[in-house]
């Protein structure tokens, strides 16, 4: 939805310098200009409010960070907007070129980071009902699975995992690219034990309960 509304602005955004015959040497070609130059130097103040203990103090980082967004987008707008589009000198174009891979840098960015945190979201869904099911959800105290642990293992083990990922802050580009590549790969690795355990399980306890577990997650 962000990459879609981005597109429909930009494309806004080319129709406008086509319909007024905009010129970055006009009146409004330079103050669009320095609107959007103004724009991409304030985005460098939520990088410092997270190094900078003073700025810290100054208010949640919600409010920092949506501001930083909408500047990231209305910036390089405003520059394609004073430029018409078109690219006059060759410092011009590295200058522009540069300015969008940043920008598009942070839209995949932000992608990866929602992307992420649904997925967790969902991974800590499913292994819920997986631990209900069991009898190892924390609210049913004692169960009796407890002395299976090549059963109960792995799935605290995903457990740990997805919380540590989890809680990895909002700004951390790296380590949510690494939890966009990895959790699945552990989910389906605790889904693999949990089921290896269940057949044999299964096998050696064949009551109802059990073998209807292991059945729906074979």
């Amino acid at each position: 939805m962000i990459s879609l509304a981005i597109a429909l602005t930009v494309a806004l955004a080319w129709a406008l310098t086509r319909a007024a015959g905009l010129q970055a040497s006009s009146d409004l070609g330079y103050a669009l200009g320095i609107a959007g130059g103004s724009a991409m130097l304030l985005l460098f103040a939520y990088p410092l409010r997270k190094r900078v203990r003073a700025l810290r103090q100054r208010g949640s980082a919600k409010p920092w960070f949506v501001a930083h967004m909408v500047l990231g987008v209305a910036g390089p707008v405003l520059i394609l907007l004073h430029s018409g589009f078109r690219i006059g000198s060759l410092n011009a174009g590295v200058a522009l070129w540069s300015m969008l891979i940043v920008a598009g840098s942070g839209v995949v960015g932000r992608f990866l980071y929602l992307r992420t945190h649904r997925g967790l979201s969902g991974e800590h869904e499913e292994l819920g009902r997986l631990l209900q099911s069991l009898g190892l959800a924390e609210a049913q105290g004692e169960s009796v699975w407890q002395d299976r642990p090549a059963l109960t293992q792995p799935l605290h083990r995903f457990a740990a995992d997805a919380r540590a990922l989890a809680a990895r802050p909002g700004h951390d580009l790296a380590g949510h690219v690494q939890a966009f590549v990895a959790l699945p790969a552990r989910r389906r690795r605790a889904l693999r034990a949990v089921r290896r355990a269940l057949r044999q399980d299964a096998g050696a306890h064949p009551t109802q309960d059990l073998a209807a577990i292991a059945q729906a997650y074979a």
